[in-house]
């Protein structure tokens, strides 16, 4: 992170192109446990939420990881977020692909929402 180069990606929304140096792509509220990611998203909501952070290294991680422990990280400028139902990720060069924390694969990704439902037993409020 302080001496790499940050990562070009295109992330393709719905078909249209945006740019972006980290892309978070949920349909889950929370993010690193309690912290709200956005406020938008939604496990019964049929959409997928992308949260697209421009800047990049150790200074811009401080300032994003503060900003999302006040639950105010959609607020900052250089912070996209957007409803999609299709999203495609590119990178110029081999990027990793993370799933809750776990490399799981390698850029280029395309992330839908299937039609399946999964069950789930959660407390009521």
């Amino acid at each position: 992170m302080l001496t790499l180069p940050p990562p070009r990606l295109t992330v393709e929304i719905d078909g249209q192109p945006q740019s972006a140096s980290t892309v978070i792509v949920t349909r889950a509220r929370c993010y690193g446990g309690p912290f709200t990611l956005t406020p938008a998203a939604g496990l019964t909501k049929p959409e997928l939420q992308v949260v697209m952070l421009r800047d990049y290294g150790f200074a811009a991680a401080l300032r994003y990881g503060w900003a999302l422990a006040r639950g105010k990280l959609a607020d900052l400028e250089d912070v996209s977020v957007l409803a999609a139902k299709a999203v495609h990720i590119l990178a110029e060069e081999d990027e990793p692909v993370q799933i809750d924390g776990d490399d799981a694969a390698a850029l280029p990704a395309v992330i839908t929402i299937d039609d399946r439902r999964v069950e789930l037993i959660a407390p009521e409020r």
